[in-house]
């Protein structure tokens, strides 16, 4: 997997998978400038098509949110995109990270596990459409 910094024009190349289309949907390169200011982020692509943009967002005093967004096109390619995940969050100077993820969406809180995040609690109506998250955190030792 080729992983390169994140640019905003990367969205409008973009086809995120379903779970996570309403969330991005209004956004796109406005969104990318903000996401890129608020800390590092990255593209990662295989065989030259786009299949993650993720990034981390400084939240001060030593803890940061982890942000990502998946193609449609990345299922067959999660290992590669793991790997590459949590080689990234190895690299990290954070105490803790924290993110969140549709509590309607499984496959998300597996992916959060593979990337050695435990789970938290449930955060209630969080998303825009009233839509529940899990909370997981991955704290240095």
């Amino acid at each position: 997997m080729e992983v390169r910094p994140f640019h905003p024009a990367d969205l409008d190349a973009f086809v995120v998978q379903p779970a996570q289309a309403a969330e991005l949907a209004a956004a796109r390169r406005e969104y990318g400038e903000n996401l890129r200011a608020y800390g590092p982020a990255w593209s990662g692509l295989v065989g030259g098509t786009l299949l993650i943009i993720t990034g981390l967002v400084d939240l001060g005093g030593g803890r940061a949110l982890a942000w990502s967004y998946l193609s449609v096109l990345a299922g067959r390619h999660m290992t590669a995109v793991t790997r590459a995940a949590r080689a990234g969050l190895a690299k990290q100077p954070f105490r803790r990270v924290e993110m969140t993820a549709r509590a309607d969406f499984p496959a998300a809180a597996r992916w959060a596990a593979l990337l050695g995040f435990a789970y938290e609690g449930r955060l209630r109506s969080f998303f825009d459409d009233g839509g529940d998250a899990d909370l997981f955190a991955m704290v240095q030792p």
